[in-house]
């Protein structure tokens, strides 16, 4: 069974992988968007999908949220659970 110290990390673990995956969306939508030629270049890397980015950033966003709340009830449940060993 797992205990509140595992519920804990699980919750700290996802909050770092949001942090993450945030930061990374970030640093996509900062990219300068290089202006579009009249010529075409085989062999340039692909436009940074600003779009898709910035969709991450919300996911991101609640994600960090969820994990943050998952937090706090693992304090909650701790504090309790300290009371009752008194």
């Amino acid at each position: 069974m797992a205990g509140i110290g595992d519920l804990t990390k699980v919750a700290l673990g996802g909050l770092a992988t949001s942090v993450r995956r945030f930061e990374r969306a970030a640093e996509t939508i900062a990219q300068p968007t290089p202006m579009v030629a009249d010529k075409v270049e085989l062999g340039n890397s692909p436009l940074p999908d600003k779009v898709g980015a910035t969709v991450d950033l919300r996911i991101q966003k609640y994600a960090a949220i969820a994990n943050l709340r998952v937090l706090s009830t693992a304090m909650e449940l701790e504090r309790e659970v300290t009371k009752l060993g008194k």
